[in-house]
This record gives structure tokens, sequence and C-alpha cells, in this order.
């Protein structure tokens, strides 16, 4: 479940990563900086001796990262986080902002508690040998499906309805035992909600602010470990967490005017898509759907009943949907 995409927190660790792993691991500096030893044109003026300034100048100076328009004074070296523009994609639109994601949830997570199908009752009997549960009078199983519970309510034992034997029988279970019991509800068998997930694309774009006190060189350095950072974790924690397609600028050295004297920047874009998500209201599963022919001696309407615990406004417990009548379809 994705929701809002929060890149400003994800980049942010993305960065803090990439120094940890500079910090415990300083053969990565070798790494990114190989070209100064392994390019013969390079190696001469930098070579090795430049890169162990790198390591020294990473070991010695904390790299603070923080967001745009901080409240306190900044610290150098530090990145800064900008968010940029946030675009919602006409052309990865769809119809309805149709998603694939069905999401679930138990009752306690919305606070929203599941109601017995039928309330708890006193049985009647109970026989073992046949495993048959009777209601008593006033207590039907019009409501109730195969493979429903009854509950015992004083411990929360259920035991899983096999048939429906009659209009006041059910039939458990073989494997099961309600000796003893004399009080049960009929609860659903899915005492789940279900929700569906909408989304659409936003084209989003960051702004690292790579800044450095001191010498321009010093900018340009954590502007490379930054950008190689972004690359490594771009699989596993950009593409991995909704951000896809990214691609890369980076602007030239400037002096930031800002910043106190001798101040250094240089800065990385990025661009990529976002899914932006949210669930519909969750509903319960029907649990099952029961026919029954139309005649003269029907004492409630024929049609499709819904047993499904729905909100009133959608289907109240003693709703019916009615059929069409054959001179209705004749008209």
């Amino acid at each position: 479940m994705t929701g809002i995409f929060q890149g400003d927190a994800l980049f942010k660790r993305v960065i803090e990563l990439m120094l940890e792993d500079i910090r415990h691991n300083p053969w990565l500096i070798d790494h990114i900086f190989s070209q100064l030893k392994e390019n013969s044109y390079l190696a001469d003026k930098h070579g090795q001796k430049e890169i162990e300034n790198i390591k020294d100048w990473f070991a010695s100076n904390k790299v603070s990262i923080f967001m745009k328009n901080r409240l306190d004074g900044i610290e150098y070296p530090c990145v800064i986080i900008k968010l940029g523009s946030s675009i919602d994609r006409e052309d990865l639109r769809t119809l309805g902002d149709q998603d694939l994601d069905i999401l679930e949830f138990n009752p306690e997570d919305i606070d929203q508690p599941i109601p017995y199908i039928v309330s708890p009752f006193d049985i009647a009997s109970y026989d073992d040998s046949t495993k048959i549960v009777t209601f008593p009078t006033g207590t039907t199983t019009e409501d109730v499906g195969t493979g429903m519970l009854l509950v015992d309510p004083s411990n929360g034992n259920a035991y899983t309805i096999e048939s429906i034997v009659d209009q006041d029988k059910v039939k458990i279970l073989d494997t099961l035992d309600m000796t003893g019991v004399t009080r049960v509800g009929v609860f659903p068998q899915y005492p789940i909600y279900r929700a569906r997930v909408e989304s659409r694309t936003f084209e989003q774009q960051y702004v690292f602010e790579c800044k450095a006190h001191g010498e321009p060189a010093y900018a340009i350095w954590l502007h490379d470990v930054v950008l190689y950072g972004l690359m490594r974790y771009n699989e596993a924690l950009m593409e991995g967490n909704g951000f896809q397609l990214a691609g890369f600028q980076s602007m030239d050295i400037l002096k930031d005017a800002t910043g106190g004297d001798n101040v250094y920047m240089r800065n990385i874009k990025i661009n990529g898509l976002a899914k932006m998500e949210w669930v519909k209201s969750p509903t319960r599963i029907i649990e099952v759907a029961k026919l029954k022919d139309s005649d003269s001696e029907t004492a409630s309407p024929a049609g499709i009943k819904i047993l499904a615990n729905l909100p009133d406004e959608i289907a109240d417990e003693c709703s019916s949907w009615q059929t069409v009548e054959d001179e209705e379809i004749s008209d």
C-alpha cells in the first residue's frame, strides 16, 4: 500500500545510507573516483593521492542532510533536499482511476465490528451422532449459508456449518463436537473487509543541493558521492518504493549566494514517475446468494437476497432485489 509517495523522506534515507556506506566501506570512494588513477591522462596529476585526500575529507567532515527552508542555521558540508514540481500525468490516467490492487482489512483495524448473521440464541438440541444443530422456534436458517460459523459467545469457539438440513436445522463438520454448547450465534465465514485501491501517476521532481565550504572541489566530491548513491539505490529503494524511470541531471558548480564566503554548490535534479494511491470505502464480502421461485404462496417477495451485512444505505438486513415479471418484459 503506497498512499502518497513520500519522496523527501525516501531520498533523505538514500543519501544517509550512501554516507554510512562510505564511513564503513571507504573502498567505495576508490570506485567512485577510479578514473583519477586508472586513466593514464589523469593518473600523473591526480592518482591515488587525490583519492586518499577525498577519503580524508569525508572522514573528517560530517555531511548534514535536511530539507529546504529549515529554520535553524546551515552547517557545511550539507545536502539540501528541495521539492520540485509534481504533475498529474494526463497520458497515464485511466477511466475510474482503476488499479489492480484490492486490500483486506481486519474489523479492528478500521473500527468497524462485524455483526452476527443471526444473533446468539439458545439451541433447541444438538445430536452428536448426526452433527445436526436444531434452532429454537422463531429462528430459521433463511439467512444462513454453508461455510458460515456457529460461534459460542462465551468463549469464541467456532463450528463450521457443512450444510443446511432444514428451515431450522444445520449440520456442522463431522470432525467437530458441540457437546455441552448451549448458546451460539451465526457468524460470517469471511470476517474481513475489502476495499478497492485507485491511483494516479505523477511526474515528480526533486533537487539535491550539494554544498561545501572552502574549495570548489569539495562540492564536486560531495556531488559525485550523492549521484553515485542515488544510482546505487535506484532499484532497491527508489523503484522498490514506487519511484519509476528516474532520470538525473547535474548542474554547473556555482558559488552559493546565500552562504558565507567560499561556499560552493553543485545541484542534482531527479525526475521520475510516482504512483499516488487512495482506498475506497471498505465493504463486506457477500456470504451467500439464495434463489427461490416466485409463486402466489410465497410470503416474502421473490428475488435475490443480499446477506452481507452491508450498510443500511446500500441494503438493509431485510431488503430484497426484485426480479422482473414476464408481463413487464413483454411490455
